[in-house]
């Protein structure tokens, strides 16, 4: 469909329904140029947010049948900042996620830690929600709704973090307080700072399958102030307004 014949959908939907919000997901091809079905330039895909209250994608790395696909994580990133420039501030952003073995192709299930790692890359990219996709035809019977019972297992605190956090992450980002460095030339650790009282958040994401160390720099701090790192039990020290930390692959 073109963005116009969206659009002529969008007037009827709210002529005839004003009371519901209006969801479109637009395929992989938002993150992925290298993806055969994509059959939209970018100037039509800044147009199809206008069609719609919500407007979501979706990619799903790992079950990419090219080999490179557990590799490009970065993609879930990537096609969220297209549509937070596409959409503008006030259109919700969303996602969706690969939690299953979709098809009997050459990719495979991600793990707990790549789902992980792909909702909080959304997140500190700009997304206002996410959800799974956990359909798979991979198996001896069609599954059109059940994520595996490990998975399930493991995302379970996951879903509950980014929910205690919610009052957090709903709150305006704030932006230049704190900056980040890393050795690399090109940018390997994403962050997203918010603040709500005397408190600012930082979340930070690893967007490479490779190790990294990251120097973060506050512009305003207290002498002496240490840096917590929530669910970790541990604390780093914040001198001269900056702190350094390590992260693993995709951390």
């Amino acid at each position: 469909h073109t963005p116009a014949d969206l659009l002529a959908d969008f007037a009827r939907i709210r002529r005839d329904d004003a009371a519901h919000r209006v969801y479109l997901n637009l395929g992989c091809g938002v993150a992925d140029e290298r993806f055969v079905g994509r059959g939209a330039t970018d100037e039509q895909y800044a147009d199809y947010p206008k069609a719609c209250d919500i407007v979501s994608y979706d990619v799903y790395p790992c079950n990419s049948i090219q080999p490179d696909g557990p590799d490009r994580l970065h993609l879930v990133a990537k096609g969220i900042d297209r549509l937070r420039k596409w959409a503008g501030p006030g259109k919700k952003v969303w996602c969706w996620i690969e939690a299953n073995k979709i098809s009997k192709g050459e990719g495979r299930a991600p793990t707990p830690d790549e789902v992980k790692t792909q909702i909080w890359m959304a997140l500190v990219h700009g997304a206002d929600g996410y959800g799974f996709f956990c359909h798979s035809w991979a198996g001896p019977q069609p599954s059109v709704a059940a994520i595996e019972p490990e998975m399930q297992k493991a995302l379970a605190p996951v879903n509950a973090e980014v929910h205690k956090l919610a009052p957090v992450l709903n709150s305006p980002t704030v932006e230049k307080i704190i900056t980040v460095q890393s050795p690399d030339s090109a940018p390997t650790v994403a962050i997203m700072a918010k603040q709500r009282g005397d408190q600012v958040y930082l979340f930070a994401v690893n967007l490479r399958n490779e190790s990294t160390k990251a120097t973060f720099a506050r512009s305003e701090t207290n002498p002496g102030a240490d840096a917590e790192v929530l669910g970790e039990s541990r604390r780093i020290p914040i001198r001269s307004g900056k702190f350094e930390d390590a992260f693993g692959a995709y951390a």
